[in-house]
């Protein structure tokens, strides 16, 4: 707001905080919020200027002076942009940032990831491309990329600590150079191919 000199507020879901409590963060992990009714990961909310009973003293940060229709609720997962019931004492601005919006950059990054551990054991005496068929003693095996690329990094790597190898939901190679990724609650199709940068359809998940 244009002339009110307020801080903004903000509303994340526990699960997509730096200090997150589970330990674990990929495209599997659902919304813990909602903006009118739709599931959000998070909320950016700016107070306009008193309504109703509001007063706003010097550092006051009670949430009931700068928010108002629910949103000043003190451990609510529920926010809105609207208060249908007192539309005359609700000016808040709320914007939210949808699971898309995070995910869309993270599962690219995840996939090149995933195309780096393919690369290494595409490199190794074990396979010959990305159809991962190992050969051993007359017997076919056929190993998940993600699973190789949990072998591949480390313990501490992220990739490996918020279990990205669940989060795939599917690997499909296409030839031995080419291969398809997916990952849950992501409609991308990631496009991986050896020795070019990765193509995804649609562009947002």
């Amino acid at each position: 707001y244009a002339g009110v000199d307020r801080q903004f507020w903000y509303a994340i879901t526990p699960a997509f905080r730096h200090n997150n409590p589970s330990g674990v963060l990929n495209s599997a992990t659902p919304e813990g919020l909602t903006l009118d009714g739709s599931p959000v990961v998070a909320v950016i909310i700016a107070p306009g200027s008193e309504v109703g009973s509001q007063s706003r003293p010097s550092l006051d940060l009670t949430g009931g002076d700068h928010l108002e229709g629910g949103n000043e609720n003190t451990g609510s997962s529920a926010y809105v942009t609207a208060d249908t019931s007192d539309p005359e004492n609700f000016n808040d601005r709320v914007l939210a940032i949808s699971h898309s919006e995070i995910m869309t950059p993270v599962t690219m990054l995840v996939a090149e990831k995933i195309q780096e551990a393919m690369d290494h054991w595409v490199s190794t005496i074990y396979f010959t491309g990305y159809d991962f068929i190992l050969n051993w003693h007359g017997t076919s095996y056929v190993y998940d990329a993600a699973y190789l690329a949990d072998l591949y990094f480390s313990a501490t790597d992220w990739y490996r600590t918020d279990q990205w190898r669940s989060a795939v939901s599917s690997y499909q190679a296409i030839s031995s150079t080419v291969a398809e990724v997916q990952f849950e609650n992501c409609a991308s199709v990631f496009t991986l191919e050896r020795g070019e940068d990765i193509t995804r359809d649609p562009q947002q998940c």
